[in-house]
């Protein structure tokens, strides 16, 4: 790609500026970036781009929020100009148990969570998806509101009422008999959810928690592309389960009879140096930082873990434990068997499923050690929150997955240093690293999970501008170059896109750098 650049030389003399601008560290809420300091001074700059987009993705994922395929563009654009942006300070709800409520949010920026009757924190929302679809249903079932919502910080979001979404629909005809359907459908699912009275996600009478449940479910790969009803068939079903601190929830070498979803809270990844790990559960009440376990990763609210080994049939390869008391959804097999022998269709994709996973599995393990099924689980979320592969399928993103290695550093070891040559982006799952400029002094500081850096290597040919240094024992996951170039060749529309994205980012740092 490195025409790319040849092309924008000419445009600006000071390209080596640019190239430090283009060399960004990755960490915030938003898109996991940690800000390079040569890009604090064209703030504005930066707001003015975002505001020429005309429609925000939270906008262009509304529809896929509705259950509505192929609304016309011009409807998008409808929905767009209808969605207003509302900003709610820390302590306030969003929405209060009760109520009757007419909106769909979207939470732009800030920290919220469902709580209890006595504002207990029970889940955390998440970014990027629309919430509050069940208020959907209000017109034909007259529903309240059964759980607030708390900002936990300065929150801004987006929202949009039922009427103006109805009133757009109602312009295409195909649009609205979708939605019409998903309303007749939840009407349903609504009556389900009321009436089920065992172990199950349905005790806490909690529509949010539903719908939170739903967002996971959809980013596992055994359910891409599966029936909604399906899908909520199963949350109905799921175990909840509240656990604390320092509990072990899955040993090594224990048979795989589930799959956890993580409403709140983390866990860990880890194992013993000697591999040595047949009773895991003594080591329930160690301490975090004993030298004998090496933790290989965290994961947060979001994530899932456990369907590699569900679907395989493959005893776990590593173990994990609540670092922090956590909200989990449990699918045991049981459950998983019982519910899609309903639905015929759903049967075949599973089995379709594993057997490319086999398939994949078998030619990977040819090229190299036999892959730890949970790093990969880690790996495809990981992948999945970068922007940059937010259009690949689930197939090209664990192939990419499965060519990424596992690293971990002591404190004060260099993970990168300035002036090396790029090839590799670095996903830290644990651990605390220090940002180091080319002066030699600590620009800024970040924690695993979430946090990715080095990107810009898998884009251009840029010596690395600053230095990365561990800061407490981390764990990191490297994607190289070559990997992600040998997946490109087989998947030819994906190489156009990453082209695409790299353009269009030289673009605009070529726009910041005459602005400043």
């Amino acid at each position: 790609m490195n025409h790319i650049v040849n092309e924008y030389k000419n445009l600006n003399k000071n390209f080596k500026k640019i190239q430090k601008e283009f060399n960004v560290i990755l960490n915030s809420q938003n898109d996991n970036r940690i800000d390079n300091p040569y890009e604090k001074q064209n703030d504005s700059a930066i707001n003015d781009n975002k505001k020429l987009e005309p429609i925000p993705l939270s906008i262009k994922i509304l529809p896929k929020s509705l259950f509505i395929e192929n609304l016309p563009n011009n409807l998008i654009s409808i929905l767009n100009e209808k969605v207003e942006e509302i900003f709610i300070e820390e302590g306030q709800n969003i929405i209060t148990k009760n109520d009757y409520d007419k909106y769909m949010y979207f939470l732009l920026s800030g920290e919220a969570y469902v709580c209890d009757f006595f504002e207990n924190k029970i889940a955390k929302m998440f970014q990027d998806n629309w919430f509050g679809f069940f208020s959907l249903l209000g017109k034909k079932m007259d529903k309240k509101r059964t759980a607030d919502i708390k900002a936990t910080t300065d929150c801004t979001l987006y929202r949009i009422s039922v009427e103006d979404i109805e009133e757009v629909l109602k312009m295409d005809k195909n649009s609205y008999s979708q939605f019409e359907n998903f309303q007749n459908q939840f009407t349903e699912i609504y009556n389900e959810f009321n009436n089920i009275r065992s172990n199950s996600i349905c005790y806490f009478k909690n529509e949010f928690l539903i719908e939170l449940a739903y967002d996971i479910l959809v980013k596992i790969p055994i359910f891409e592309n599966i029936e909604r009803k399906f899908l909520f068939d199963l949350i109905l079903h799921m175990i909840p389960k509240v656990v604390s601190r320092g509990k072990i929830i899955i040993s090594r070498d224990d048979e795989p009879d589930c799959l956890y979803c993580v409403l709140n809270g983390t866990v860990e990844v880890f194992s013993h140096p000697d591999n040595n790990n047949n009773n895991d559960n003594d080591n329930n009440n160690k301490d975090y930082n004993d030298e004998d376990v090496l933790v290989h990763a965290e994961m947060s609210s979001g994530s899932f873990f456990g369907e590699i080994g569900l679907l395989l049939g493959m005893r776990r390869t590593s173990s994990i434990r609540i670092k922090e008391k956590s909200f989990l959804l449990k699918i045991t097999k049981d459950i998983l068997t019982t519910i899609s022998n309903k639905y015929p269709n759903v049967k075949i994709g599973i089995n379709k499923r594993t057997s490319g996973c086999i398939l994949a599995l078998q030619e990977n393990n040819d090229n190299k050690s036999p892959l730890e099924q949970f790093d990969l689980e880690v790996n495809c979320q990981n992948l999945r929150k970068i922007k940059l592969f937010n259009n690949f399928d689930n197939n090209t993103l664990e192939e990419i997955a499965m060519g990424m290695t596992r690293e971990s550093y002591q404190p004060n070891e260099f993970i990168i240093k300035c002036g090396d040559n790029a090839e590799s982006m670095f996903f830290l799952t644990h651990g605390t690293i220090e940002v180091i400029s080319e002066n030699n002094k600590v620009i800024d500081i970040a924690k695993g999970p979430n946090v990715y850096f080095g990107e810009v290597a898998l884009l251009e040919d840029v010596p690395r501008i600053a230095s990365i240094k561990a800061k407490s024992y981390c764990s990191v996951f490297v994607l190289t170059k070559k990997t992600l170039l040998s997946v490109l060749k087989k998947n030819s529309q994906f190489e156009a896109e990453i082209e695409k994205t790299s353009r269009e980012r030289l673009q605009a740092h070529l726009m910041r750098s005459i602005l400043a």
